[in-house]
């Protein structure tokens, strides 16, 4: 009888350590789908938020991120600097990686 009776404690402990083991599984697993999506989400937050800058950035100039932008590069066609910014400007355009010759300026006006 005594030999049942350890045999049946041990069946339990077993048994309660595949419980347990099983518990951490499913806890693990939901810890890990929740950074996910924490982490999916900080990303949709943080590209959103670069979206809003670079809107709120359009339209002052490249050169001081102050002013508006009023000057239109002929030769390349970008609307990039102020007009404080663009008697600075050498013979090339200002913009990253555009580097082209500038033919003349224009300055435009907005309604």
């Amino acid at each position: 009888m005594e030999g049942q009776a350890q045999s049946d404690s041990q069946g339990s402990e077993e048994l309660c350590e595949v419980h347990i083991t099983t518990d951490q599984r499913v806890l693990n697993h939901h810890s890990d789908s929740s950074q996910s999506l924490i982490d999916h989400e900080m990303s949709s937050i943080n590209r959103i938020t670069q979206e809003q800058q670079i809107i709120v950035n359009y339209g002052s100039c490249v050169m001081c991120n102050i002013n508006e932008r009023c000057v239109l590069f002929v030769g390349c066609n970008h609307l990039a600097c102020c007009d404080q910014c663009s008697t600075t400007c050498n013979d090339t355009c200002p913009v990253r990686n555009c580097n082209k010759p500038i033919k003349e300026r224009l300055h435009v006006f907005k309604p």
